[in-house]
C-alpha cells in the first residue's frame, strides 16, 4: 500500500503532518506519494466559495494558536505568520524533485522555507535559497515550473484530487480511504495497523 498525500505549500497543518506521516510511513513500510494541488481551486470545486481562514479574524487568531500548539507538541518550528500566499510555483516544482528522485528532501526544504523560516514562497531570494540547497541551477525551479506542461499537469492534478473527493488540504489516501487533516494521523496509522 502507498499512501498518497495532497498538499498546498500554503498549509501550516500540511507542514505539521508531514513530519509525522513520514514517521508512520516508515513504521508500516510505506511510500508516501507527493500530490502538490491548488487549494483555492479545490475549495471552488467542492463549493465552498466564502471566506478564506484569512479573511476572518477571530478563526485566523485561532488557528495561528492552534498551529503553534501542534508545532509545540512535535517539537518543531513554525513562523508566526505566512510570508506571502502564492504558492503555486513551489507546489509545481514538487513534479521536477520527483521527477529527479528528490521528492522529500525538496518538500521539507520547502515547507521549512515557508513555514519554519516564515519566507515569501514567491520570493526570488526564496527560489534561490532552494535551489542552492537542492544543487540546483540558478533559475531551474522557476523554468520549470513555469513551463505551460507543468501548469497543466498542475491544474490536472487539482481537478484529479477533486474528483477523488479532495476537498482540503493536508488530506491522505490509501486506497479509496481518506483522512484530511494533521488531526487525522492516528485514524491513517489505526487503519494500517488494520490491514
Amino acid at each position: 500500500m502507498a499512501i498518497d498525500f495532497y498538499f498546498d505549500f500554503i498549509s501550516s497543518f500540511g507542514y505539521l503532518a508531514r513530519g509525522r506521516l513520514l514517521e508512520i510511513a516508515r513504521r508500516h513500510d510505506e511510500e508516501v506519494r507527493y500530490h502538490p494541488v491548488q487549494i483555492f481551486r479545490l475549495r471552488e470545486l467542492a463549493g465552498s466559495t466564502g471566506p478564506s481562514n484569512g479573511q476572518i479574524p477571530m478563526k485566523l487568531a485561532y488557528f495561528t494558536k492552534d498551529y503553534q500548539r501542534w508545532a509545540d507538541l512535535y517539537g518543531i518550528r513554525i513562523a508566526a505568520r505566512l510570508g506571502g500566499y502564492q504558492t503555486n510555483m513551489l507546489n509545481r516544482a514538487v513534479y521536477l524533485a520527483i521527477e529527479r528522485g528528490e521528492a522529500d528532501a525538496f518538500v521539507e526544504a520547502a515547507w521549512n522555507a515557508v513555514w519554519r523560516d516564515g519566507l515569501d514562497p514567491a520570493a526570488p531570494g526564496t527560489e534561490a535559497m532552494l535551489e542552492k540547497s537542492m544543487g540546483w541551477a540558478s533559475g531551474e525551479l522557476s523554468g520549470y515550473a513555469n513551463r505551460p506542461d507543468i501548469v497543466t499537469r498542475f491544474d490536472m492534478e487539482t481537478e484529479a484530487a477533486s474528483a477523488r473527493g479532495v476537498f482540503g488540504v493536508p488530506s491522505f489516501f490509501i486506497g479509496d480511504e481518506m483522512w484530511w487533516g494533521n488531526d487525522r494521523l492516528d485514524f491513517l496509522e489505526r487503519y494500517l495497523e488494520a490491514h
